[in-house]
């Protein structure tokens, strides 16, 4: 027997496509750092075998997606894989495979693992037009396979409403389920990544004093007194100012490196409204925030994702600020489409994208909450751009579930749990106005730091 440092997966059938490698390399090679072996044996027809140390695992037939099949008409094969022995599992999946009577050899598996892996990773229902789309281009989670079921999902004993599968990430789960009985697989623990988007960087602070002095006359005319007499304040350095949450978060983060992107777009209400680029107050917050560990990564605005000129502008005027890295971004609105949007990032010299999750839901966009590289339908091949994915969003919880912050806690509590479990990651959104616990945000700066000591608990403690 092959000593634990030497013993690695194999799979053993047809001849691999570049869909089922790029599957493996995911959701194995990976996630476990080991090198899977792929051994050609034409007698197994369609059949794949699953092997760890040269003992079955798994086997499967093949699912035309995972050998190349393409359009919107494709047929999916979704249906619900449940199992009761070992580790109790209950998922909806893509890939399900209806057995030929002549196929002889018999299955431990009714589904195609790198069909529904390859479908995920791919966001293959986004890139072909399946999922409702809402005015700023983004999917909704409405018509997703397992919104209209009922019953749970399960993995052992956590369970969520199968309608709210997206919430876990559903591929690693499945993955999970299947490598259960394997033994020395590397321990898997949960990665914990912190970002912030600054939208707006500050409340009154970085505005030239003939704008602040229009706020004052505009609030003064409106009645808010209170606004003017803060303002004031700020403006005299009696005040702190209420979004200069920076301090905070980093003494919040003193045991993690936080991720920070930072809208550097010339102001175009409604959506792209923050600083002015061309001032001093942006390049000089860059340039602290990249100080230590922490990246600050570009966050190209609503107007760049769509107009290439505007992306190289703004591109540019980051990249020359001390600290600003353009090589990792976060869209503003999360916006940018799986496929076309990876293609135009990685055309622009972007290496690293964190945008993939829901806007107004929380989860998991690609079914996974790990790193992995993007894939290319049109060309059939890997980009040189790793997706991040998110797994929360701030406004999401707070305006598109309409969630209190306590709703948020118990909520996100038990997402990790179920992460945690899979040895997944937790990459958060918030931004320096929500941990402000100004208006709106009331309450909401507890919520984070109650998430922030669930992500540091050990696993079962």
């Amino acid at each position: 027997m092959n000593s634990p440092s030497k013993r690695t997966f194999t799979l053993r059938g047809r001849e691999a496509s570049s869909r089922q490698r790029y599957s493996i390399a995911c959701a194995l090679e990976s996630v476990y750092g080991l090198k899977v072996n792929w051994e050609v044996d034409p007698a197994y027809g369609d059949r794949m075998v699953l092997l760890w140390d040269n003992r079955e695992v798994a086997s499967w037939f093949n699912h035309p997606l995972a050998l190349g099949a393409s359009g919107r008409s494709l047929p999916l094969g979704w249906s619900i894989w449940e199992r009761e022995e070992d580790k109790a599992v209950r998922l909806m999946l893509p890939g399900f495979v209806q057995a030929m009577e002549d196929q002889g050899d018999s299955v431990s598996l009714p589904f195609d693992p790198l069909a529904a892996t390859f479908h995920a990773l791919t966001c293959w229902d986004e890139q072909h037009g399946k999922l409702e789309l809402d005015a700023h281009g983004r999917p909704a989670t409405g018509q997703l396979p397992w919104r209209k079921e009922s019953g749970m999902a399960r993995l052992g004993s956590r369970e969520i409403s199968m309608s709210n599968q997206h919430h876990w990430p559903w591929i690693e789960v499945m993955w999970h389920a299947i490598l259960n009985d394997v033994d020395d697989l590397p321990a898997l623990r949960m990665s914990f990544q912190p970002t912030f988007d600054v939208d707006v960087a500050y409340k009154h602070l970085g505005r030239p004093r003939w704008k602040s002095l229009l706020l004052q006359a505009r609030d003064l005319v409106l009645g808010r007194w209170s606004l003017v007499v803060e303002r004031r304040l700020t403006l005299r350095g009696k005040k702190k100012d209420a979004f200069d949450t920076y301090g905070w978060i980093r003494e919040c983060h003193a045991e993690e490196s936080v991720g920070w992107f930072v809208l550097a777009a010339d102001r175009k209400p409604p959506h792209d409204i923050g600083l002015d680029p061309n001032g001093e107050a942006l390049p000089a917050l860059v340039e602290v925030l990249g100080q230590g560990n922490d990246v600050v990564g570009w966050h190209p605005s609503y107007a760049a994702v769509d107009n290439q000129t505007v992306r190289g502008l703004e591109k540019a005027r980051f990249e020359s600020w001390r600290h600003g890295n353009a090589h990792v971004v976060r869209t503003h609105y999360l916006r940018g489409a799986p496929g076309r949007w990876w293609r135009e990032a990685v055309a622009s010299g972007v290496e690293s994208d964190a945008s993939l999750g829901w806007s107004r839901d929380v989860g998991f966009r690609s079914g996974f909450s790990r790193s992995f590289v993007a894939y290319d339908l049109d060309a059939e091949s890997t980009l040189p751009l790793v997706v991040r994915p998110l797994a929360v969003m701030d406004t999401a919880m707070r305006v598109g579930l309409g969630w209190s912050s306590s709703d948020a806690r118990g909520h996100m509590e038990a997402m990790m749990g179920l992460v945690k479990e899979v040895g997944g990651t937790w990459m958060s959104c918030w931004h320096n106005t929500s941990v402000s616990d100004e208006g709106e945000w009331q309450g909401w700066r507890a919520t984070y730091v109650h998430m922030v000591e669930v992500a540091r608990r050990p696993q079962g403690a």
